[in-house]
This record gives C-alpha cells, sequence and structure tokens, in this order.
C-alpha cells in the first residue's frame, strides 16, 4: 500500500513494518556518509520520543510528558504542511525583487552587449506574461526544522523535485525521529544538504550557497515548522547569502574599460611590490562613512601620529577640516574621477590608483603609484595582485594598509547604514542625502552601543571583504573606531582610548613609496591571453549545446554554465572575470522568463537562449581582441 494512503487511512500494521524499515535504511545511509551523525543516532533518545497509539502519531516531550501535537491532527498537520508549498501561507516564497518587469526595464547605454542580450531573451515573450508556474519542481528550498520529518516525507511522497534543499534542525532526538519518515539517501543523493547542529561547519553553508550565485540569488521558498534561535539564526544567515549572491556581479563592457585602462597605466607608473617589509608606523584606513563627522577631531589631534589613507571621497572633508592627508586611495573606472579629485583638492597629496584606474585621474597627480587590484580581469594579466581590495575603495584602502604595517585603525569604514545618519559623512561629493530609512535593511551588529546599524547586501559584501583581509594579511593590531558595523579580527576601540606612540612619519612615508617597483611595459603573457580565449570559447559553445526541456533542466544548466565560468576564473581570471558577470546577468534573465512559459515551449526558449549567448560571446571576443591588438 503507498505511504500517502497509508498515512490516510492510518493504516498502523503498514506504518508500523514502513517507517522501522526507513529508520534502518537511513541509519545505513548514515553509516558511511556520515559516520560521526551515525554514532550519534545510535544514542538513547533524551527529550524527544515518537508516540505511536492504535490511531495516530505524536511527538512526546519526556522531561514533562507533554504532547507535541493535539490528539489525532500530526498527520493532518503535516499534511497541511506539505500541500502546495509555492501557495501555502506556511511557506513563504522570495524572489529577491527580480521579475520579468525588472529585466524588462534595465536600461544602462554602458551596457550594450549585455542588456542586448537580456533583451533578446526577455523578448522570447513577445510582450505578454503567462501566469508563473513550476508545478512539482521546487526552487532553492530552505527548511528551518526538519521537525518530525513527516511533512517532508509527504512532499517526498507527491513527487515533488527540489533544484536544492536545505535541511536545518538543532535538536538530534528530532532529527532521528524524521528518520521513521524521510528517505534521506534519496534526498541527499539528488543534492540536499543537511546542517544538524553540531554536525556542520557553516563555512561549507555559505560556499555550497554561493556557488551557485545565479539561481541562489533568484527564487527562494523557506518555512520554519518551529521557531528558535537556531532556526532563526539559520535564516539570517541564508537571508545574508541570498542577498550577497546577488552582488558582484560586474559585467564584460566593465571589464574591458578596466583592461583598456590597465594596458594605458601599466608603462606609466611604478607599481606595488607583492609583499614588501612592513613599515615601523601605524596606518590610519580612513572612509567616507557617517561616523567620520564624529572622528575629524580626533584624525587632526593625531595625524603626526599615524599614516592618514584617505579613501575615495573622504578626501574633501578630510581636507576641509585641514587634515594632512598623506595618500589618497582610488579604484574607480569613472570618467568625472578626475573632477572630483580636482574639486576635493588633490594638490600634493600622492596618489596610490588601481591600475583599472581613469587615466585621466592618475595624470592631475603630482605623485602617483599603482597596485593591481584583486577581483578585475585586468589584474591578472601581471603577477602582482592585491586581494580582498573590492568591492569599495575602502577595502582596497585596508588591504593596502595590513599588508604595508602591522599596526591598522578604522575610521569611519562603517560597512553599514546607521541609523539617524546619512550614508556618508558631510561635506563631501555626495550632497543633499536624506536619513537613512532602516525598514528594507538587515539590522547587524553594531561596532558601539547607542548606534543602530543596518546593512545591505553590498555593504554586507564590504564586511566580509575587510575580515578576509585581516585575516589573510595578518596585521598584529588592527582598531575599529568607526561608529557602523562590528568587525571581525579587529578591536573595537573609543577614540578616547587611542594613545599613539610617537613615529618617525617621514622616514615610514618614504619606506612606502619605496615599495613600489619601476615602471614596466605591457605584461608579457597577451599573446597566452589570446589562447585562453579561444579555448575558454570553444569550451563554452560546446555548454550551449546542452537541450532543456523542463525548468528543473534549465535550472541545472544555469548552475552548470555558472559553474564553468567560476572554474574559468579561477582557473585563467583574466577571461573568466571579463565575461563571469555578463553571462550571469543573461542566464538570470534566462531563468526569470522560464518561469513564464508553458513546458511545451522550453524547448524552443532554450535554443533561443542559447543562440543569444552564442552571439553575445562571439560579439565580445571582437571586441576584446580588438583591443589586445591596439598599442
Amino acid at each position: 500500500m503507498p505511504f500517502l494512503k497509508a498515512l490516510e487511512s492510518f493504516d498502523a500494521p503498514f506504518l508500523e513494518k514502513e517507517i522501522l524499515k526507513r529508520f534502518r535504511d537511513n541509519l545505513v545511509f548514515f553509516k558511511s556518509y556520515n559516520p560521526h551523525l551515525f554514532n550519534a543516532l545510535n544514542t538513547p533518545f533524551k527529550n524527544y520520543q515518537l508516540l505511536f497509539e492504535q490511531n495516530h502519531f505524536n511527538l512526546l516531550h519526556t522531561p514533562t510528558n507533554a504532547l507535541s501535537y493535539p490528539k489525532n491532527q500530526m498527520v493532518g498537520i503535516a499534511f497541511n504542511m506539505a500541500s502546495n508549498p509555492l501557495n501555502n501561507p506556511r511557506w513563504s516564497l522570495d524572489n529577491n525583487h527580480l521579475s520579468l518587469h525588472y529585466l524588462k526595464t534595465q536600461n544602462n547605454p554602458k551596457l550594450p552587449l549585455t542588456l542586448k542580450a537580456t533583451h533578446a531573451i526577455s523578448n522570447f515573450l513577445d510582450n505578454y506574461q503567462t501566469p508563473c508556474s513550476l508545478k512539482k519542481f521546487l526552487p532553492p528550498t530552505m527548511i528551518y526544522g526538519v521537525l518530525d520529518g513527516l511533512f517532508l516525507a509527504i512532499l517526498q511522497a507527491q513527487n515533488y523535485r527540489f533544484h536544492s534543499l536545505y535541511l536545518f534542525e538543532e535538536n538530534l532526538d528530532l532529527f532521528k525521529i524524521s528518520c521513521y519518515f524521510a528517505r534521506y539517501e534519496d534526498l541527499i543523493t539528488k543534492g540536499a544538504k543537511l546542517f544538524i547542529q553540531g554536525f556542520f561547519n557553516p563555512n561549507e553553508l555559505k560556499m555550497d550557497f554561493l556557488k551557485r550565485p545565479v539561481t541562489h540569488s533568484f527564487l527562494k521558498l523557506e518555512i520554519m515548522p518551529y521557531k528558535s534561535a537556531f532556526n532563526s539564526r539559520m535564516k539570517e544567515n541564508i537571508q545574508s547569502y541570498y542577498k550577497q549572491a546577488l552582488r558582484g556581479w560586474g559585467s564584460f563592457e566593465d571589464e574591458l574599460l578596466g583592461l583598456k585602462n590597465t594596458l594605458k597605466n601599466l608603462p606609466l607608473y611604478q607599481t606595488l611590490k607583492t609583499k614588501p617589509k612592513k613599515i615601523n608606523a601605524p596606518i590610519c584606513v580612513v572612509g567616507n562613512g557617517p561616523s567620520l563627522d564624529l572622528l575629524l577631531d580626533f584624525l587632526k589631534e593625531n595625524e603626526d601620529h599615524f599614516i592618514i589613507f584617505s579613501c575615495g571621497t573622504a578626501l574633501k572633508p578630510l581636507k576641509t577640516h585641514g587634515i594632512k592627508v598623506d595618500f589618497q586611495i582610488e579604484v574607480e573606472r569613472i570618467d568625472y574621477l578626475k573632477e572630483v579629485l580636482e574639486k576635493a583638492p588633490l594638490e600634493d597629496t600622492p596618489l596610490i590608483g588601481a591600475n583599472m584606474l581613469n587615466p585621466n585621474a592618475f595624470n592631475i597627480a603630482k605623485e602617483a603609484f599603482m597596485f593591481m587590484r584583486g577581483g578585475s580581469a585586468c589584474t591578472y594579466i601581471s603577477p602582482l595582485s592585491i586581494e580582498y581590495a573590492a568591492p569599495f575603495v575602502g577595502n582596497a584602502g585596508v588591504a593596502l594598509a595590513s599588508l604595508m604595517s602591522d599596526e591598522i585603525y578604522l575610521c569611519a569604514l562603517d560597512c553599514a547604514y546607521i541609523k539617524g545618519f546619512k550614508k556618508h559623512a558631510q561635506n563631501s561629493y555626495y550632497e543633499n542625502e536624506k536619513e537613512i530609512d532602516p525598514s528594507s535593511l538587515i539590522s547587524v551588529e553594531g561596532n558601539f552601543k547607542g548606534y543602530e546599524t543596518f546593512s545591505d547586501s553590498l555593504f554586507l559584501l564590504s564586511k566580509e571583504r575587510i575580515e578576509e583581509a585581516l585575516n589573510y594579511y595578518q596585521p598584529k593590531k588592527v582598531y575599529n573606531l568607526s561608529y557602523g558595523a562590528k568587525i571581525k579580527h579587529a578591536v573595537s576601540l573609543n577614540r578616547s582610548q587611542v594613545k599613539l606612540k610617537p613615529s618617525n612619519k617621514q622616514e615610514a612615508i618614504a619606506r612606502i613609496k619605496s615599495m613600489f617597483n619601476p615602471k614596466s611595459h605591457h605584461a608579457k603573457d597577451l599573446k597566452n591571453l589570446q589562447k585562453n580565449l579561444i579555448s575558454f570559447k570553444e569550451d563554452f559553445f560546446m555548454r550551449l549545446n546542452t537541450p532543456c526541456k523542463t525548468k528543473q533542466e534549465i535550472f541545472e544548466w544555469v548552475d552548470s554554465l555558472s559553474g564553468f565560468c567560476q572554474t574559468t576564473s579561477a582557473k585563467t581570471p583574466t577571461i573568466g572575470i571579463l565575461f563571469e558577470g555578463s553571462i550571469a546577468h543573461i542566464l538570470q534573465s534566462v531563468l526569470i522568463v522560464s518561469l513564464h512559459l508553458n513546458e511545451n515551449e522550453l524547448a524552443c526558449f532554450t535554443n533561443h537562449s542559447q543562440n543569444t549567448l552564442k552571439q553575445f560571446l562571439k560579439k565580445a571576443c571582437l571586441l576584446l581582441q580588438m583591443q589586445l591588438k591596439q598599442p
């Protein structure tokens, strides 16, 4: 008798045999899949037990002898929870503000190739919108608390298929009880991930989520069968990863501009060595967060005691307050950066610019130095790269300072919105800003009590990159004076607690300037770049022959192609990073449009999408080859 019918009629003899078999099967599976978990499952129940009486199931909380469900309702509640998850009030479905309308309204003249491709995908619908439908295929799904697992077993029996399934459970007894119902070998062999408290590495959860940025930044289906601190924390973590997955993709056009600028800048400026000997003086990295207004007097009082790295638009508030800036850090490709620096004004402040910096900005500096900013395609035509220097200029400042000194002070690198403040400091490039409305933002831990701090995906990414930079470069002392987000590996320190020792500042400045190599001409491996480009193009075209007849197959193909681009970025970053962002945007369009199609239209749509990607890559490769041939 099928499992569902046995549940509905509560055929006790059948169910008893079936759930004991499922429990044994799960134990056999976990013995080889996760021996540590298997050993834990072989221990006696402590807090919960499955109550199996003649006509019902229930959960018994043994310390209090209390039942978890009203009598005779456990099965009915499980069926209710498993009913149509995509349209069930017990579940929530998030689309990260991505939709067909979002896709059709995208318009950026600086992205002609990328937008032409995304619009070609959306135009497949011929300007009409059919209802979204996934039927029994579920998008990335998070279950915060497996509970007794009965509703999950019902979903399995109803033949629901998951693109990816993340299962969280804090209570080992409840997970053991779920082994009577859910068939874990079937779930896990199809890609489900299991996170039992005490039996997983949080970094594995993050990496697994972020390695599929296109599918895992779009639809997210969630349910929390019971609330707990663990479940809520896991949900917050997933929400953070979900937002981060949508950021930092870049575009081919932007990366090509960076390459163009790099090829112009390389022969003209001294470039930073990878591992210089550190200076014997502290460096204060100053961002343009709102807390800069509260720290200007402190900076003025101590300007003779540390090297001041001004990051981006922090320059104008610092100069307006009469603070001596030792180095100005810049990373932007934008053409109006020259004007911003002139108005600050830059004057005789030495400029340390990223390799992709707009050449006009470099030109106005009386003294200029260059570093290869990691993460951009153009960086890797040279063996020198400063990692964790994105997404903001403040990230570059922290990475550079950590490379150059063992004592770092973080000033106004807020990495957050502060309630009651605007986004940036006063008297900077940004004028007429309004106070931040935190209603749509994520609450994050602040560096100091009394200041409420909120974040979005880009600030979360910036904070994380600062933490990774500090962990990677290992400066011995790092102090966070900012009033924004708390930062790992940095000690929260009030400005009144800072006691700086005298240091030979002029010698330290001279040492920093000596860290830069003599000027050199174009990287020697541009010819090798051409070979890598041809190889990438051939491999990419081969992957465009994948047939997709279901929405599940489209999601899987998008993951596969995105994974190929990520692998290329790791092996040959100049090529991979050039194309990865735009391809991700195009694949995102494929996912959005696929929701609005009937099953019999998918083969034709897949062919249309693959042809669009092929045309995009042909034109992009042609532009790249033309750039590489220019002197």
